[in-house]
């Protein structure tokens, strides 16, 4: 399909998977992602990172809703609120905000797994090709190759 560019594994990275944005664009992650990519297809990298990131759209979702909520609850509030008003308010915000805390958390938690399998990934793939090597060296010199 089309040629994949660092900038575009930022993009990819930044609004599929809920990477950092100010540090995924300064160029933080370059290395990360240009493991992840291993030469895939455009279409195919796209494919996968959708697939693979339903936690953090889930995450996105669960803050829109809690930005649905706070304004639900600033648009009930009366012009001149009462204190208990006000306070249950905000009992009901720091209630949604633990929730989308806890989301936030736990899709980091997630972030952090697939860097670290990406990392392993990486590792595994050098030797592979170190293996390749030696047993295609071993073929030619028996012949067989």
């Amino acid at each position: 399909m089309g040629k994949v560019t660092t900038p575009l594994l930022r993009i990819i990275h930044s609004e599929m998977e809920g990477w950092d944005l100010d540090r995924t664009h300064k160029g933080e992650y370059d290395a990360a992602f240009n493991a992840s990519w291993g030469g895939a297809d455009l279409e195919a990298v796209i494919w996968e990172k959708w697939n693979k990131n339903a936690p953090f759209r889930a995450q996105r979702e669960r803050n829109r809703k809690f930005y649905d909520q706070y304004a639900s609850v600033i648009a009930d509030l009366p012009n001149r609120p009462t204190k208990a008003q006000l306070d249950e308010a905000l009992a009901k915000l720091a209630e949604e905000a633990k929730k989308v805390e806890k989301a936030n958390a736990e899709a980091e938690a997630a972030r952090k797994a697939l860097l670290e399998e990406q990392a392993n990934k990486s590792e595994d793939s050098k030797l592979i090709e170190e293996g390749k090597g030696f047993f295609t060296k071993l073929l030619k010199r028996w012949g067989l190759k």
